[in-house]
């Protein structure tokens, strides 16, 4: 029987059972519920639970807009300590200067030991050309955390200028030619809007297996949960650890109904449901 996704190792009609490798999903989830219009208080009260329950491991950082800084520091309570937040400066309105709102957040949220703020995402600025675009970036950085660059499907001569510099990493659309371009350069990556996370995993996977990107494009427009899941299902511990290497987390605006999708369709193990 052919695969429905030939280029994708693993894919098959057939689901399987059991749980994937340990390991894989782990930090997987970046919490964008803020960016999805969930209030800083209800999506802390949501981060407590899930930080407490039984897949507390598959969870990456809160995504959290840099004007919410003081809303963040606010709503934190004596409990909190060392939440990962990701500061997001992309989606500003135009009046806004990205770097200028950062700086304020982090002058917010200094010396807070409430989180631990592991990077920032950054739109490239406003020049027609993407590489001196990232040039511009580059040289006005000044952070102490990683930065992570919002590239647009139309901007990927950045890429080549970020791989060069060698210590920004990247935030990707779901963009075929982009998550090609940025394995062949050896760039890691979040993703810069919500996504699927078991179809990013396949696809970065199928991208380290020699898909080209329109062999990717069909990865990533999948709709059938058996293809993906029969596939992960199929990935080594090597494979696992290489396609993680390159995908940091993925963007989701409600993690528990995340979770609770990959728990019901059998995928996490029980390393994933030991408790506190």
């Amino acid at each position: 029987m052919s695969s429905p996704l030939p280029a994708l190792p693993g894919a098959s009609t057939d689901p399987g059972s059991g749980p994937i490798e340990p390991g894989i999903l782990d930090g997987l989830l970046d919490d964008g519920s803020i960016l999805a219009g969930t209030g800083v208080e209800s999506a802390l009260a949501a981060q407590r639970r899930l930080r407490t329950g039984p897949h507390r491991e598959l969870l990456g950082a809160l995504l959290v807009p840099a004007t919410a800084a003081e809303q963040l520091r606010a709503a934190l309570g004596p409990a909190d300590l060392g939440l990962p937040v990701l500061l997001v400066t992309d989606g500003l309105d135009r009046g806004t200067d990205p770097l200028v709102a950062l700086r304020a957040a982090r002058s917010a949220l200094l010396d807070e030991d409430r989180i631990e703020l592991i990077g920032a995402r950054l739109p490239l600025p406003p020049i027609d050309d993407a590489a001196l675009a990232a040039q511009a970036l580059l040289a006005a950085l000044d952070l102490s955390a990683p930065a992570y660059v919002v590239i647009a499907p139309d901007a990927g001569a950045a890429l080549d200028v970020l791989a060069a510099d060698g210590a920004e990493h990247l935030a990707l659309p779901l963009d075929a030619d982009l998550i090609r371009r940025a394995v062949d350069l050896d760039l890691t990556f979040r993703t810069a809007t919500s996504a699927d996370p078991l179809g990013l995993l396949c696809a970065v996977r199928a991208t380290l297996n020699g898909a080209e990107p329109a062999e990717l494009g069909t990865v990533l427009a999948t709709s059938t949960p058996e293809y993906l899941d029969s596939a992960a299902r199929r990935m080594s511990t090597a494979d696992a650890a290489v396609t993680r290497a390159f995908l940091l987390a993925v963007q989701v605006d409600d993690p528990a109904a995340t979770i609770d999708d990959l728990a019901a369709r059998g995928l996490l193990g029980p390393a994933d449901v030991a408790g506190p």
